[in-house]
């Protein structure tokens, strides 16, 4: 399967550069994950259109910031704990400790929300020019069929 962006796309659109997140954090799979469960479900046959290059005004300027804060929603967990030869453990040092909990929830549901307003945006483009985009059909977009509160699916 194709990337719709890269890992250090991904750094440089969904991390501020004082965040110092290094590419090597950003899977493949993570990007796939994310395209998969996030962006397909909406853009249904628009998704291959991007993945064949076409409409690379869109991909740059509306899905590739919503992709790659999905992305970052993905692995800001991974960052809070490493997996080793001693097993999951917290990153620490003299100037810096791990993030609570309490606190990477706040984080996750703050990029969750991002993520969400510009998907509303990319829709809502993509739906005000109808004849631009033949493939896509907001009949089988899922933000059309599903109703959520907060973090519960209605």
């Amino acid at each position: 399967m194709e990337l719709i962006i890269t890992p250090s796309e991904v750094v440089r659109i969904a991390f501020a550069p004082s965040e110092f997140v290094r590419e090597e954090a950003i899977t493949e799979s993570a990007i796939l994950a994310a395209q998969q469960k996030f962006i397909l479900p909406a853009l249904n046959g628009l998704y291959d259109a991007l993945l064949a290059g076409r409409y690379p005004e869109l991909k740059t300027g509306y899905v590739a910031p919503v992709l790659a804060l999905y992305v970052k929603l993905l692995v800001l967990p991974a960052l809070a704990a490493q997996a080793g030869t001693t097993g999951i453990t917290e990153p620490r040092s003299d100037c810096f400790d791990p993030v609570s909990d309490n606190r990477l929830r706040f984080l996750l549901r703050r990029v969750r929300n991002e993520a969400r307003a510009l998907m509303r945006r990319l829709v809502e483009k993509i739906e005000s020019e109808p004849e631009r985009y033949p493939e896509y059909d907001p009949k089988k977009n899922i933000l059309h069929q599903t109703l959520s509160a907060g973090e519960i699916v209605l």
